[in-house]
Formats: C-alpha cells, sequence, structure tokens
C-alpha cells in the first residue's frame, strides 16, 4: 500500500490523466470526500463519507432515483474537493519510478523496493536543518 500511495508504482496515464478535472464524459463521478469533518462535521460518521458529482441529466436522473434512501447534502465543490485534490489533478511521476520497475522486474523481494521510499541524505539534511531553523525563530505574540 504503501507503493501504491507514495505513487511510485502507478500506470504511465496516471502522470497525464484526462480524466482529472471536474468536466467528465461521465454521468456521474464517486469518490471519497477527504477533510469532510473539517466542512461538514454533521456528514462524518468515521465510516467514510463519498462525494458524488453528477455531469449529466441522464446522471441527474439515476441520483435522483436513490436520493430518498441515502443521507446526503449539497456541498461547494471546491471545499468538497480542493483544487489541489487528486482527483483534479494529475499526480506527479515519483522520482524513482523508472528504478522501481526496474528492480520489480529485476526480481527485488518487496523490501527492497520499499527502501526506494526512504529519504536520502540530502532530504534527510535539509529536514533537520528546518527542524533546527524553527525551534530557533522566536515569533512574536
Amino acid at each position: 500500500m504503501r507503493l501504491f500511495l507514495s505513487d511510485i508504482c502507478l500506470r504511465p496515464s496516471c502522470y497525464d490523466c484526462k480524466f482529472k478535472d471536474l468536466n467528465r464524459p461521465s454521468d456521474i463521478t464517486l469518490g471519497d470526500c477527504w477533510g469532510i469533518e473539517n466542512y461538514m462535521p454533521d456528514m462524518d460518521d468515521d465510516k467514510g463519507t463519498s462525494v458524488v458529482l453528477v455531469h449529466s441529466k441522464q446522471g441527474q436522473e439515476l441520483f435522483n432515483n436513490i436520493k430518498d434512501r441515502i443521507k446526503y447534502c449539497k456541498a461547494e465543490v471546491d471545499k468538497a474537493l480542493p483544487p489541489t485534490a487528486d482527483s483534479r489533478k494529475s499526480v506527479t511521476k515519483h522520482p524513482k519510478r523508472d528504478k522501481f520497475f526496474e528492480m520489480l522486474q529485476d526480481g527485488n523481494d518487496i523490501e527492497e523496493l520499499i527502501k526506494l521510499l526512504e529519504p536520502g541524505v540530502c532530504t534527510k539534511v535539509k529536514r533537520k536543518i528546518k527542524r533546527i531553523i524553527k525551534k530557533l525563530i522566536i515569533l512574536p505574540n
């Protein structure tokens, strides 16, 4: 799961997805509504809340057929799916993706593949410096 969530093992089309936009050719789009607890806390049941985007007349008819059997409420698209949401933009290609597939092709085991996700020395040093600077900066009250 870590490999997938890091975007290292995705298909090439995921980095230039033609469907990562609000204007889609589908009738309905279903997805996870991340951050619902911040936007509509009454819809957060800790079981997961979905977002439904209706794109067409047929989609609206389908939604109308089920809306009496579900709990729903209208939401502002930019709050339910912020412009930074993965569903609205293609993911960035992981810098070690090519290496991942070379190692996979060579038969490396999962533990070796996961090591690709570990930050390099430069990244570790940058993080350490940032932490030190944050501790040194005194913010006025």
